[in-house]
C-alpha cells in the first residue's frame, strides 16, 4: 500500500526547480537587456524610468532568482500539479501509464505548435517541454512499470486474479482520495465568485494577504520583485524603456518628421551597436520597414505621420512573441500559486491524520481542515485595515 500510494514530492521538487532554472534565467536575460538599454539612454542624456536607483541591482543574483521565483510559483506551480494530477490519474486511477504519456506528449506538442504559429517564444517553450519532463523522471511509478510488461508476463491464473483485485482496490482508493482533496477545493472556487471581477486582485490583497503575516511576506516579495520578472516579457508597447536605431538610406527630410514623432510616442533614437527594441530603414522615399525581433512591419510615410501611436501599436502586435507567455501566467497566478498551498496544507493535515487513524479519516480529516478557514476568510465582508494603512503611507 505504501509503494502504490508512494508520495510524489520528488516530482512535484523536481518540476519546481525546473521552473526556477528557467525562470531565473529568463529574469537574468531580461534585466541584463533592459540594464544596458537605460545606460545607453542615460548616456544619451534621457532620464530613465525605472530611475538610476534601481539600475544597479538589475544585474544582481538575487533580482534574477527573486524574479525567477515569481515565475516558480505562478507558471511552474501551475504546469507541476497538472502534470502530476495527469500521471496519477492515468497511472493509479486508469493503470495506463503509458497512455498517459503517450496524451500528455500529444498535447505538448500542440502547445509547442501553436507557441511556433504566434511567433516562437524560447522560454515559454523551457517550461512547456522541460518542467514535465523532470516531473517524469522521479515520478513513483509503483506497480505500473513503463514498458517492463511485468504485471502480465508473471502469468498465472491466481495472480491475474489478485493483481486484478489489487488494481480495483488502489483505483477505487483513487477515487475516494481525489474526491475528497478536490471537494472543499471546488467549494471554495464557487463560494469566492465574489472575486472574480476588475478588482479581483485588490481584493485578494485587502481582505486575504494583508490580513495576516504570512500574506504580508507574500504581498511585500510581489512588490518587490515583480518588476523583474514583468519586464522579461512585455511587448513592445508595454516597455517602460523603448530603443530604435536608423539603418539604411537617409529619408531626407521625411527622416526628421518621424524621428520626431517616434520620439513623442516614447521610443528613443540610439546608435547601432546598442541592444534596440527596433531596427528602421527606409525602403523608398515613401515607404518606412519597422523591425522589431524577427518580424517586420512595412507601412507609409503618410500613415505613420497620421497616426503614429496606431501604427507603433501595430508594430507591437505583430511584433509581440510573449503573448501566450502573459496569458499563462495570468491563469497561473490565479490557479498555480493558491492550488501549491492548498495541495501542500491539505497534504500536510492528511499525513498528520494518517499517523494515528486510517488513510481514508485523514483525507476526510485534511479537507474539512482546509475548507474551514478558507470559507471563514471568504465570507468576511470587510476589507483589512492594515490593506488601507499600506495604499495610504508614503
Amino acid at each position: 500500500m505504501s509503494q502504490q500510494l508512494s508520495s510524489t514530492a520528488p516530482a512535484i521538487a523536481a518540476g519546481l526547480t525546473m521552473a526556477q532554472v528557467i525562470g531565473s534565467f529568463q529574469v537574468g536575460w531580461g534585466n541584463r537587456m533592459l540594464a544596458h538599454r537605460m545606460d545607453a539612454a542615460a548616456e544619451a542624456g534621457y532620464v530613465t524610468v525605472p530611475t538610476d536607483l534601481i539600475v544597479p541591482g538589475l544585474q544582481s543574483v538575487p533580482a534574477a532568482l527573486g524574479g525567477g521565483l515569481f515565475f516558480t510559483l505562478t507558471i511552474g506551480a501551475f504546469i507541476t500539479i497538472f502534470t502530476v494530477g495527469w500521471l496519477r490519474l492515468w497511472a493509479q486511477g486508469l493503470n495506463r501509464p503509458k497512455s498517459g504519456l503517450g496524451l500528455m506528449a500529444i498535447f505538448c506538442a500542440i502547445v509547442l505548435s501553436a507557441i511556433i504559429y504566434h511567433g516562437f517564444d524560447f522560454f515559454l517553450a523551457a517550461y512547456i517541454l522541460f518542467v514535465p519532463f523532470s516531473i517524469c523522471l522521479l515520478y513513483p511509478w509503483d506497480d505500473a512499470r513503463i514498458g517492463a510488461g511485468r504485471q502480465v508476463a508473471a502469468v498465472g491464473r491466481n495472480y491475474q486474479v489478485f493483481n486484478n483485485g489489487r488494481m480495483k482496490w488502489r483505483r477505487n482508493a483513487f477515487l475516494f482520495h481525489t474526491f475528497w482533496l478536490l471537494l472543499p477545493l471546488i467549494s471554495l472556487v464557487l463560494m469566492g465568485h465574489a472575486f472574480l471581477g476588475p478588482r479581483m486582485f485588490f481584493d485578494i490583497r485587502d481582505r486575504i494577504l494583508l490580513s495576516n503575516p504570512a500574506g504580508r511576506l507574500v504581498n511585500d516579495f510581489y512588490y518587490r520583485y515583480t518588476l523583474f520578472p514583468a519586464e522579461s516579457f512585455k511587448s513592445l508597447e508595454q516597455k517602460q524603456v523603448r530603443v530604435f536605431c536608423w539603418v539604411g538610406s537617409d529619408g531626407g527630410e521625411n527622416k526628421k518628421e518621424v524621428n520626431a514623432a517616434l520620439v513623442a510616442n516614447d521610443y528613443l533614437p540610439m546608435s547601432i551597436g546598442v541592444d534596440q527594441d527596433m531596427v528602421i530603414e527606409f525602403i523608398d522615399a515613401t515607404t518606412l520597414s519597422f523591425g522589431s525581433g524577427d518580424q517586420a512591419v512595412q507601412i507609409t510615410v503618410t500613415d505613420f505621420l497620421d497616426h503614429p501611436h496606431k501604427m507603433l501599436q501595430r508594430v507591437s502586435n505583430v511584433a509581440d512573441t510573449h503573448r501566450l507567455l502573459r496569458q499563462l501566467t495570468y491563469v497561473a497566478l490565479i490557479a498555480g500559486f493558491p492550488l501549491l498551498i492548498y495541495l501542500m496544507a491539505h497534504g500536510l493535515a492528511r499525513r498528520m491524520v494518517s499517523r494515528f487513524f486510517s488513510a481514508r479519516a485523514g483525507s476526510m480529516t485534511a479537507s474539512v481542515t482546509c475548507c474551514v478557514p478558507g470559507t471563514a476568510r471568504i465570507l468576511k465582508g470587510e476589507p483589512s485595515t492594515v490593506g488601507v494603512r499600506c495604499l495610504t503611507s508614503p
